[in-house]
C-alpha cells in the first residue's frame, strides 16, 4: 500500500516552484521535488472551473448537492441570500447543469443556509432554509419529486433570533425528521448563541422551536453526528468569537445538553465545521476552517464524545477560509479536507494521511468570493467532484475531478527489492520498480502515463480490460521527479 507520512520540509518548500514549471499543462497541477531520494505521494487535479449562474444578483451563500428529481444524478441547490430564493440547478449526469430555476423562500427572508431531505415521508426530497431574519427563521419547500417545489412555508424560531446554519435530522428517535438551526439571539445589547430544534410532526409540518444554549458568540455552521457513539445525533458547531468548536450532546427526550467548547487557538475565528473519522479509529473527529488564523483545526475524538487538544495546519498567509467539507477526493480511501478561500477565489484541498494529519493545501480557482463547498460525483466516473457557491460572481462553480497523480522521485541503479515507496523525513531506501494495484479489475482498457517535471510524456503502460495490477519499471528513467497519471476508467490506485 502507499504509505503517507509528514512531508519533508524540503518538499513543501519546493511545491510552488515545481508547480510553476508544469502549470502550462493542465493535467499537472501538483508536484513535489526531491534530490537523491526515492518516494511517492498523491497529488490531486481538477479540470478548470465551469461557472453556472445561480439566479440574478442573488449572492449564493450555501450550496448542497442532492438528487431532487429522482434521476440518480446529483443536482445543485443554492441559498440566494440577497433575492431570498433558492436556486435549483438540475444535473445532466455528465458534470454539466441545466439553467437555474429559482423559488422564493418568502419576501426578505435572507436565507444563509440550505439543507435537503425528505421531511414529509413521501420519498421526495424537500428543501429547508435558515433565514437570517426575525420571525421567519426557517422556510420549508416541499418537493414534487420531479425537481420542482411547492410554495415555501415559513416557521418562526423565536423572537430576536437570527439563524445562520441549518441541518435536518431525527433528533429524538421518533422516525420523523426535525429541523436544527444555530444562530444568534440579539436583544437590548445582549448577544447569545443558540441551537434550536423544530420537531417534525407529519406531512412536512413542524412544531414550536425548542432552544438550547450553544455558547456566547454567534455560530455560523453546524453538522449533526453521533460523537459519543450512543446512537443519538449530537450537534457540532463553531463559535468564531471564542475561537472554539462547540459540541452539544443529545440526551434524547431531554434534548441537548449545554454546549462544551473545545479551543482552536487564539484568534482562530472558525467559520465552518465538518466531521468524519480522519484517523481511522471509528470515532467522529472535528475539522474546522479557521478564518482568523488562515488555518485548519483538527480535534480528534478521545472515544467518549470529548476531544483532544486541537492540532493546526496552516493555509497560505492571508487566506480567508469560509467553509468546510471532508471527503475522499484523492481516491485513496482517506478523508481529505476542503475549504473555500473567500479572498483569493479558490478552493483549497488538504489531502488526509489517514492518521489525523493532513498534507499541505493545494488550491484550485473557483470564481469570485466562494463561500461554500460541496462534494459529489457529478459525472458518474467514481471520482468526487467539487461545487462552490461564488457570492460576488453569483455563480455555481463546478470543478470535475480529473484523477490523482502518483508523484515519484526515482534514483535508478538501486539493488533494493520491490517494496512500498515511502515519504518520510529520512527515507533510507531507493526503489526502481513498483507494482501499481488498481482498486478493482477495470471493465475498460486504461493507460498509466509517466511525465517528467516539465510535463513531457516519457513512458506509457497500457492496462488491458480486466487487469487489476500492472508493473511499472522506472529503472530506465534518469534520476528526478516524475508524475504518474492514470488515464481511463481507473479508480483508486495504490502502490505495492
Amino acid at each position: 500500500m502507499l504509505h503517507h507520512y509528514a512531508p519533508h520540509p524540503t518538499l513543501t518548500a519546493t511545491i510552488a516552484s515545481v508547480a510553476r514549471l508544469i502549470a502550462s499543462n493542465s493535467r499537472l497541477l501538483l508536484a513535489m521535488s526531491l534530490t537523491g531520494m526515492a518516494s511517492s505521494a498523491v497529488g490531486q487535479t481538477f479540470a478548470p472551473v465551469v461557472a453556472y449562474p445561480t439566479g440574478g444578483a442573488g449572492t449564493p451563500y450555501k450550496v448542497v448537492a442532492a438528487d431532487v428529481n429522482g434521476d440518480g444524478r446529483p443536482d445543485a441547490i443554492v441559498a440566494n441570500s440577497t433575492t431570498s430564493t433558492v436556486g435549483v440547478l438540475l444535473g445532466n449526469g455528465d458534470g454539466t447543469f441545466r439553467t437555474v430555476t429559482t423559488y422564493s423562500v418568502g419576501a426578505n427572508r435572507l436565507p444563509y443556509s440550505v439543507a435537503v431531505a425528505d421531511v414529509n415521508g413521501d420519498s421526495w426530497p424537500d428543501i429547508v432554509t435558515a433565514n437570517n431574519v426575525l420571525n421567519f427563521g426557517v422556510s420549508v419547500l416541499l418537493g414534487n419529486g420531479n425537481g420542482t417545489f411547492r410554495a415555501a412555508v415559513s416557521y418562526p424560531v423565536g423572537a430576536y433570533s437570527f439563524p445562520t446554519g441549518v441541518a435536518i435530522a431525527d433528533t429524538d428517535g421518533d422516525r420523523r425528521l426535525d429541523i436544527v438551526v444555530v444562530g444568534t439571539f440579539v436583544f437590548a445589547g445582549t448577544t447569545e448563541a443558540f441551537a434550536k430544534v423544530l420537531p417534525g410532526l407529519s406531512n412536512g409540518t413542524f412544531g414550536s422551536a425548542r432552544t438550547f444554549s450553544a455558547g456566547l458568540i454567534a455560530p455560523r455552521d453546524l453538522v449533526m453526528a453521533d460523537v459519543n457513539r450512543d446512537g443519538r445525533l449530537d450537534i457540532v458547531t463553531e463559535t468564531p468569537g471564542r475561537g472554539a468548536a462547540n459540541v452539544l450532546l443529545n440526551s434524547a427526550n431531554n434534548g441537548f445538553q449545554q454546549g462544551v467548547e473545545y479551543a482552536l487557538g487564539a484568534g482562530s475565528r472558525p467559520f465552518a465545521v465538518a466531521v468524519a473519522d480522519v484517523n481511522g479509529d471509528a470515532r467522529v473527529d472535528i475539522v474546522t476552517a479557521n478564518n482568523g488564523t488562515a488555518s485548519v483545526g483538527v480535534l480528534l475524538n478521545n472515544g467518549s464524545g470529548a476531544f483532544l487538544p486541537a492540532m493546526s495546519y496552516p493555509l497560505p498567509s492571508g487566506n480567508q477560509p469560509t467553509s468546510a467539507a471532508l471527503a475522499d477526493v484523492t481516491g485513496d480511501g482517506r478523508p481529505d479536507f476542503l475549504t473555500t478561500i473567500f479572498n483569493t477565489g479558490e478552493v483549497a484541498v488538504l489531502p488526509g494521511n489517514g492518521n489525523g494529519t493532513f498534507q499541505p493545501a493545494v488550491a484550485f480557482a473557483t470564481g469570485a468570493s466562494p463561500g461554500s463547498v460541496a462534494v459529489a460525483d457529478l459525472n458518474g466516473d467514481g471520482r468526487a467532484d467539487v461545487l462552490t457557491a461564488n457570492r460576488s460572481a453569483n455563480t455555481l462553480g463546478v470543478l470535475l475531478n480529473s484523477g490523482t497523480f502518483l508523484v515519484l522521485a526515482a534514483r535508478p541503479g538501486s539493488a533494493s527489492p520491490r517494496s512500498a515507496f515511502k515519504l518520510s523525513p529520512n527515507p533510507t531506501h531507493h526503489y526502481t520498480t513498483t507494482t501499481l494495484t488498481l482498486a478493482a479489475p477495470q471493465a475498460q482498457p486504461a493507460v498509466v502515463e509517466v511525465f517528467d517535471a516539465v510535463g513531457r510524456l516519457v513512458q506509457q503502460l497500457p492496462i488491458p480490460a480486466g487487469r487489476a495490477t500492472a508493473a511499472l519499471d522506472i529503472a530506465s528513467l534518469p534520476a528526478g521527479l516524475y508524475l504518474v497519471r492514470c488515464a481511463g476508467a481507473i479508480g483508486r490506485l495504490t502502490v505495492e
